[in-house]
């Protein structure tokens, strides 16, 4: 949820990306402060032109398409990410969201939205995770702290680094080249070093046997919740079925997303290659009330 309201740093002011943007469109520079009360807490929100149109500048001289113009140049200056989660739906992160926001984490809960692979943990974020907190907070970033820890977002292709010599005012990180918003890259992790919900989706792409491991890919924060939702022992059964038949990549097929698509399927539909699953699929319902077989024995219809 949005926070309705942003308190802004006073660093943002002396921010030479912002400044940047102002110069080659001011109707961006505006879209800009205009998005930070409309992102939930971790700079997220929902990034469909006619919803940022209708959301945060309803009453601006800018149509959807123009809206739509403005995000991808915030995408250029590295003032937001642009990507789509696991369903395909739109979202954008404002990359120094921590930068000038102040976040509350005691009343925060879980992301409401996927987020991007290289979302990176505020500093705020992670002293809060250090006292051990209990809540949706902790339990969320129990496996993916690490992943969130070491992700970088490339310098887009031509832009001018010298427009962004800020001083404690701007982030390090840039936000990917236009079209290549969702395959942001993430520096390299030994196997070694995964955490037991990432180590069991790579299992199971092992399985498939589609080549490496794609890094940082599009919906991998969606298959962090799937396991968390259907627990690693499903997965790593699932992973052995998998390697007892050849499962062939469909010609023109993306390996990636074919994998997450036969991941969903296999955790949801389990009764098809769990035996556990379809025996407790198949297995009668629940015995007779006593009522119900009193009704029985009498040889009449219960109302």
């Amino acid at each position: 949820m949005s926070q309705q309201w942003a308190k802004l740093h006073a660093q943002i002011s002396r921010s030479r990306s912002f400044a940047a943007v102002y110069r080659e469109s001011p109707e961006a520079a505006a879209l800009f402060l205009l998005l930070l009360p409309h992102a939930d807490v971790y700079g997220v929100m929902d990034a469909h032109p006619a919803v940022v149109k209708g959301a945060a500048c309803p009453l601006l001289p800018m149509d959807a398409d123009q809206v739509a113009e403005a995000l991808q140049l915030l995408a250029r200056h590295h003032e937001v990410v642009l990507y789509q989660d696991a369903e395909g739906t739109e979202l954008l992160w404002i990359v120094a969201w921590s930068k000038w926001q102040e976040t509350r984490w005691t009343h925060v809960g879980k992301p409401e939205h996927e987020l991007p692979s290289c979302w990176q943990v505020p500093d705020s974020l992670r002293s809060y995770l250090a006292q051990s907190p209990s809540g949706s907070v902790a339990d969320y970033f129990a496996d993916r702290l690490e992943h969130y820890s070491t992700t970088t977002v490339p310098l887009p292709s031509g832009y001018k680094q010298d427009i962004d010599t800020d001083t404690d005012t701007d982030t390090e990180q840039h936000a990917p080249p236009d079209g290549d918003a969702a395959l942001v890259e993430e520096t390299k992790r030994d196997p070694g070093d995964d955490t037991p919900t990432q180590a069991a989706i790579r299992e199971l792409w092992v399985a498939f046997d589609f080549g490496d491991l794609p890094r940082s890919p599009k919906g991998y924060s969606g298959l962090l919740d799937l396991v968390g939702t259907h627990g690693i022992p499903k997965v790593l059964r699932f992973a052995e079925y998998v390697r007892g038949y050849a499962v062939e990549l469909p010609e023109g097929a993306d390996g990636w997303k074919y994998f997450c698509k036969k991941f969903r399927e296999g955790m949801n539909r389990d009764f098809e290659w769990d035996p556990e699953a379809k025996k407790a699929r198949a297995s009668p319902g629940k015995e007779p009330s006593a009522q119900t077989k009193a009704a029985i024995a009498a040889n009449r219809t219960v109302a």
